[in-house]
């Protein structure tokens, strides 16, 4: 499975017609139609069900669109196949990693107070809150990634099409409790950074139900925080990229709060991500400025 593969499927969900989603993407029909089959045999279930009024989303297909909406939203998120991502600008501007940054151990460039703005660009006022939170466990499947941008860069989206293809995220759906602070929805978590190794842990999973645990997952202890909660309300990856961005160039460098770890949580619920109203969160640990 590839992250071409995902944009084609999405982009056909969107059009409707395999000849309007070829057109939308440059290439031939019988191309595009010749990679989705590959793609359903890989992964043995069938995405699109063709009728005699079109192309129709099966059941199992709506479930796989949804999160590989998310793949891709990562996939650009992180800087992969995007020359104008998040990841690098921060790093042109402050010399160094978002997870450097995160780890509450770097200064960052500081802008004045008044030049701060908690509106990203096209009117829509970025939402956040101050909220603690207790120990809480989570299931994942977690991977060592270098802190080189470049390298994690390539690394973090071939690890999303991984769990799909490994049924990692089938086995996570059917599981999750749907109860707890973060219900259903899939969960991107940078755990930890390895200095020694210039590495940090990603995991992606979802809330912990209780029950057995697969050899190649683990339970995973988030420690009881004080987090900053951002909420981001539009189209991903453009609305979240915009929110991040405000984030860690306007907002820590301007409030009484700092990051105060390498963790953070990405929290991605069901439904359409390319909705105006679709809302997703970023969850920072934070500490006052001393």
């Amino acid at each position: 499975m590839t992250l071409q593969q995902l944009r084609y499927v999405a982009m056909v969900a969107e059009k409707g017609t395999m000849t309007e989603a070829a057109t939308e993407l440059y290439i031939s029909q019988p191309s595009l139609t010749k990679s989705i089959r590959e793609l359903e045999k890989e992964l043995e279930i069938v995405i699109f069900e063709r009728t005699n009024k079109g192309i129709v989303v099966s059941h199992e297909g709506e479930q796989f669109l949804a999160y590989a909406r998310q793949v891709i939203d990562a996939a650009l998120k992180y800087g992969y196949d995007s020359p104008e991502s998040f990841g690098r600008a921060f790093s042109r501007f402050h010399g160094i990693t978002p997870v450097q940054a995160k780890s509450g151990r770097a200064k960052l460039k500081s802008f004045s107070r008044l030049s701060v703005k908690l509106i990203l660009d096209g009117g829509s006022t970025m939402k956040y809150r101050i909220e603690k939170m207790g120990e809480l466990e989570v299931i994942v499947k977690k991977k060592n990634f270098s802190c080189d941008l470049e390298t994690s860069n390539r690394q973090l989206p071939e690890f999303w099409g991984e769990c799909w293809t490994d049924k990692t995220m089938l086995e996570l759906f059917e599981r999750n409790p749907k109860e707890g602070i973060f219900g259903d929805a899939l969960l991107g978590l940078c755990l930890s950074e390895i200095p020694q190794a210039n590495e940090f842990v990603y995991a992606i999973g979802m809330m912990y139900d209780g029950g057995p645990v697969a050899e190649e997952l683990s339970v995973e202890k988030i420690p009881a925080h004080t987090w900053a909660v951002f909420e981001c309300v539009g189209p991903i990856p453009e609305a979240f990229q915009k929110m991040q961005h405000t984030v860690y160039s306007e907002f820590f460098p301007s409030s009484e709060y700092q990051p105060c770890s390498g963790l953070d949580i990405q929290v991605y619920p069901t439904g359409d991500m390319q909705s105006d109203k679709y809302v997703c969160q970023l969850w920072i640990p934070i500490e006052k400025n001393l």
